[in-house]
C-alpha cells in the first residue's frame, strides 16, 4: 500500500507534486504566465528555518 497522500503523484526524478501544484499550473497557464514546460531545478531547495 502506498504511504504517499492521496491527490500527490510522484513525477521522474523522485519530484513529487500535488493537485494543487498541478491547478496552481493550470492557471499560470491559462494566464499566460508560463508556457506548460517542467522544469528540474538541480540541487535541494531550503527547507523553512533551514540556512
Amino acid at each position: 500500500m502506498s504511504k504517499k497522500p492521496e491527490g500527490s503523484y510522484r513525477l521522474a526524478g523522485g519530484i513529487t507534486v500535488t493537485d494543487a501544484d498541478l491547478e496552481a499550473d493550470a492557471q499560470r497557464f491559462e494566464a499566460g504566465e508560463c508556457d506548460g514546460a517542467w522544469k528540474v531545478f538541480p540541487g535541494r531547495p531550503p527547507l523553512v528555518g533551514e540556512e
